[in-house]
């Protein structure tokens, strides 16, 4: 899923929505945009551009940030995601009801670090266990 279409349509399948192109996705996404968000101002959006999102051959395709952010929500996956790919993972937005703040900031910081910046984050996350744990120290996996 290396475009924006991909990571579109991989969304939609997660969420129950045909995708091939007898069922008309981009028909049936412009009907849940509507249904859920409306077609007035900021959040109109016309069916040719739902085409050309399940079509973009594109890395990305411009977006604005806005509507990326709607997307993501109502497909329930993070707009970094649909606009990367892979690399950070398909979060889903139920993933961090549970989550408070910080831990949220933590986990995005994470999947956007390199290796290096991972292996140091966990290294000075096991030490705040070691402090915190010192008659039971628990292990960070790494």
């Amino acid at each position: 899923m290396s475009t924006l279409g991909g990571r579109i349509r991989s969304a939609m399948s997660r969420i129950g929505m045909a995708t091939d192109k007898s069922s008309r996705p981009a028909a049936a996404l412009y009907k849940l945009w509507k249904d859920t968000w409306g077609i007035k101002g900021r959040d109109y959006v016309t069916r040719q551009a739902f085409y050309e999102w399940l079509e973009s051959e594109d890395e990305i395709h411009p977006l604005t940030s806005h509507k990326l952010f709607r997307l993501g929500d109502m497909l329930n996956v993070s707009p970094r995601w649909l606009l990367y790919g892979e690399h950070f993972g398909a979060i889903s937005m139920e993933s961090f009801k549970s989550m408070d703040e910080r831990e949220i900031q933590i986990v995005e910081a994470f999947r956007v670090m390199n290796d290096r910046g991972r292996q140091l984050l966990c290294d000075r996350a096991q030490d705040l266990l070691d402090l915190h744990t010192r008659l039971r120290p628990l292990k960070i996996k790494t």
